[in-house]
C-alpha cells in the first residue's frame, strides 16, 4: 500500500476525512429549532425572519468549515497579528465608526459594514492561548505575565464598553478569565485578580457605564422599579417563563408572545417564547442540547496533545456556553439585561456567524487531535 505523504496528510482531502460531523449535526438541529421559533414569533410568517436565519446559518457553516480546514499551526503563527488587526479596527470605531440606535459599534470598510468587537471574540482566544503556551509567560515573571494578559483582555473590553456594548464586554471578560484559569495560574493569584476586579467596579460605574446601563443594573438590584422600562420587560419575561408550565401552551400558542407583551421576542427574549410554548420539558431539551455542545468542545480540549489546542477549544466552547448562561440569566431576572442573543436560535446574522466560527475552532482542534493520534502528525507546544 502506498504511504500517504506528509504533505497529503496536511491537505484538504485528508483533513476532510478526519472531520467529525457530530458537532455540525448538533449545530444544525439548534439552528433548525431557531427557524421554527422565529416562524412562531412572526405568527406563522417564515419570510419575516426565518429565511434570513437559514441564510445566516449557511454562511456561518461555510465560515466554520473554512476555519476547521486551516492548519492549527497557521492560527498559532498569526494569532498576534490577527488580534492586533482586530484591535486596531475596534479602536478605529471610536473615531470613524457609524452609529445605530444610539450605539457606535460599526465600521465601514470597502462597502462592507461589520462590528470589530465580534472579531475580538475569536482573536482574543487565539492570542491568550498562544501567550500562555509560547514560553512568553514562562520567561517573564509570573505577575508580569498576568498583567500583560490582563492588558490584552481589558483594553478591548474598555473600548467595547464605550460603544456601548455591555453584553459583549461581559462575555470577553468571562472568556479571558476562563483562559487565565485554564492556563494554570495559581488560585492565590487568581483570587487577587478577582479582588482587584471588584475594587475597579466603582471606576467602571462612574467613568465607563452609560446612564441606561446603570439603570439596568439598578433595575436588576430592585433599586429602580420603573414599570414602563426594564422592569416591565423582565416582568413580562417572567410571566411567559412561568405560563408554559410543564409541557407548554403549544406551538404557535402563548399570550405573552402572540399579544406582543414580550420585548425583542425574536432576539434577546426568544428563550421566554420557548418556555411559554414548550414548557419546562422543552426548556430542558434546548438547554440539554447546548450542554452537549459545550461538553463536547471541552472533551475535544481535554484530548488535545498541545497546549494551544487545549486553550483554543476550551475558550471557544466556554464562550459559547457563556452566551447561553448570560441570555438565560438575563431573561429570567437572575442577571441584568445586557443584550445577549441566544446562540443559533435568536435572530441575528453577526451572532450566528461568530458562534459558528467559534465552533470552527473546536472542529479545527478535533481534526488536529485525530491527525496526531492516527498518523503521528501532531505538534506539541
Amino acid at each position: 500500500m502506498m504511504e500517504v505523504s506528509i504533505k497529503d496528510r496536511r491537505g484538504l482531502n485528508y483533513r476532510l476525512l478526519n472531520m467529525g460531523w457530530f458537532l455540525p449535526f448538533l449545530l444544525t438541529v439548534l439552528s433548525g429549532f431557531g427557524v421554527m421559533m422565529l416562524y412562531a414569533v412572526a405568527m406563522g410568517d417564515l419570510s419575516r425572519w426565518g429565511y434570513g436565519h437559514m441564510f445566516h446559518f449557511f454562511v456561518g457553516f461555510l465560515v466554520m468549515f473554512v476555519i476547521a480546514m486551516i492548519d492549527l499551526r497557521f492560527l498559532y503563527r498569526w494569532s498576534y497579528e490577527l488580534f492586533f488587526v482586530s484591535l486596531f479596527f475596534l479602536i478605529l470605531v471610536e473615531f470613524v465608526g457609524s452609529s445605530r440606535m444610539g450605539a457606535q459599534r460599526w465600521l465601514g470598510l470597502g462597502g462592507f459594514i461589520f462590528q470589530p468587537s465580534e472579531l475580538l471574540k475569536i482573536t482574543l482566544i487565539l492570542v491568550l492561548a498562544r501567550f500562555f503556551v509560547s514560553g512568553v509567560a514562562e520567561r517573564k515573571r509570573e505577575w508580569l505575565s498576568i498583567v500583560m494578559s490582563l492588558c490584552m483582555m481589558m483594553v478591548p473590553v474598555v473600548f467595547i464598553l464605550r460603544q456601548p456594548d455591555l453584553g459583549t464586554g461581559l462575555v470577553l471578560m468571562l472568556t479571558g478569565f476562563s483562559i487565565l484559569f485554564l492556563s494554570g495560574i495559581p488560585w492565590r493569584k487568581l483570587s487577587v485578580l478577582v479582588g482587584a476586579g471588584l475594587l475597579s467596579v466603582p471606576l467602571m460605574w462612574f467613568y465607563v457605564l452609560h446612564a441606561y446601563q446603570k439603570k439596568r443594573v439598578l433595575t436588576f438590584l430592585g433599586i429602580d422599579s420603573d414599570v414602563t422600562g426594564d422592569m416591565y420587560h423582565i416582568t413580562q419575561s417572567k410571566i411567559a417563563l412561568g405560563s408554559g408550565g410543564l409541557w407548554g401552551q403549544g406551538f404557535l400558542e402563548g399570550s405573552q408572545s402572540n399579544l406582543s407583551f414580550l420585548p425583542e421576542k425574536q432576539t434577546d427574549f426568544i428563550f421566554t417564547v420557548i418556555a411559554e410554548q414548550f414548557g419546562f420539558v422543552g426548556v430542558l431539551v434546548v438547554l440539554g442540547l447546548y450542554g452537549v455542545v459545550v461538553v463536547y468542545g471541552l472533551w475535544v480540549s481535554m484530548n488535545s496533545r498541545n497546549g494551544f489546542g487545549k486553550l483554543v477549544a476550551s475558550g471557544a466552547s466556554m464562550t459559547f456556553g457563556f452566551y447561553v448562561v448570560v441570555n438565560v440569566g438575563m431573561v429570567s431576572g437572575m442577571l441584568p439585561v445586557v443584550g445577549i442573543p441566544l446562540p443559533l436560535i435568536s435572530r441575528g446574522g453577526t451572532s450566528m456567524v461568530v458562534m459558528m466560527a467559534l465552533m470552527g475552532l473546536v472542529m479545527n482542534v478535533l481534526i488536529e487531535n485525530r491527525l496526531s493520534r492516527r498518523e503521528g502528525m501532531g505538534w506539541v507546544r
